[in-house]
């Protein structure tokens, strides 16, 4: 079903009364964290993360691999300033409480939004962790499954960055 563009400004106009009440709460930051992401908001994150680095990892809270990959990306955020380094997480899990859940008390070290199917449609995850880098032009760099070690990341982010 292709929705109407009354039904999109309805969504969006819900969608902003909902951020602004949770802006008014003590759970704004979670509210934002774990909020959905779709093609369209991605090509959003995509346009702002111009001028830096942007690694998206396409993970799910089931996922052992993806237990091993989420430090390694910490550790890489970490060690990049964030103005030549944004990591964005997308978990592929139903809903938000597993999400939640997994990350318990603490809460996540990185930035987590929950992934929509067209979102994983675009980029074709088929296996998980699924890590896309784009470069500072916010060209596609790197598209692979896998776990990645922290010194292989980081030497990708250099190069991109115009290191060695």
């Amino acid at each position: 079903m292709t929705p109407t563009p009354a039904r999109l400004r309805g969504a969006l106009l819900g969608a902003l009364i909902f951020l602004l009440l949770a802006a008014c709460s003590s759970q704004a930051g979670d509210a934002a964290q774990f909020s959905e992401l779709d093609a369209a908001g991605f090509d959003r994150a995509l346009k702002a993360a111009r001028g830096r680095v942007l690694l998206v990892c396409f993970w799910a809270t089931q996922c052992p691999a993806c237990r091993i990959e989420l430090p390694e990306l910490e550790k890489l955020q970490a060690a990049f300033p964030p103005e030549k380094l944004t990591v964005l997480t997308v978990a592929l899990d139903d809903g938000v409480e597993p999400v939640r859940a997994f990350f318990g008390q603490k809460g996540p070290g990185l930035a987590v939004r929950l992934g929509r199917e067209d979102l994983a449609r675009a980029f074709a995850v088929r296996y998980i962790p699924k890590l896309v880098i784009f470069n500072p032009a916010g060209e596609e760099a790197f598209n692979q499954s896998g776990v990645y070690p922290y010194p292989m990341l980081e030497r990708v982010v250099k190069k991109l960055l115009g290191g060695a």
